[in-house]
């Protein structure tokens, strides 16, 4: 949030629509805790982590946009590391559900492990980013 500090018109629209999500976050988690071996509430919680995780980046960009809001760090090297981060979960809780139907509830769970070499492979990339810019990372 620290990046674009301000947020007006669509930004503040999709800013309303991510909070909005995030209250929902709670009552799929624990359908989840309740009911995980069921399809549907698996798909269900990887549906709501994919929203969020979509929504955010969209409130980035929108935000971004405005030249006289958006920083710098907004446009360069670290904007676009938030945004891949961000893609790449959205992209994986999404794949997730149809492995919830076809292979397992479980099977879909154990998935999102692969979420962990993507996000140390982005900080691997933020840290090379910040030492070719002559930053501490």
């Amino acid at each position: 949030m620290r990046l674009v500090p301000r947020f007006e018109g669509v930004s503040l629209r999709f800013a309303l629509m991510w909070l909005g999500a995030i209250a929902l976050v709670p009552f799929p988690t624990a359908l989840l805790s309740e009911y995980a071996a069921r399809p549907l509430t698996v798909a269900v919680y990887a549906g709501m982590v994919a929203v969020t995780n979509l929504l955010e980046p969209a409130m980035f960009l929108t935000g971004r946009r405005a030249t006289e809001h958006g920083t710098d760090a907004a446009r360069g090297d670290v904007g676009r590391a938030v945004i891949a981060d961000l893609a790449s979960t959205a992209a994986l809780f999404a794949a997730t559900v149809p492995v919830a139907y076809l292979v397992s509830p479980v099977a879909a769970m154990w998935c999102r492990l692969a979420l962990v070499p993507v996000k140390l492979g982005l900080a691997h990339r933020k840290r090379a980013t910040a030492r070719r810019h002559g930053r501490a990372g």
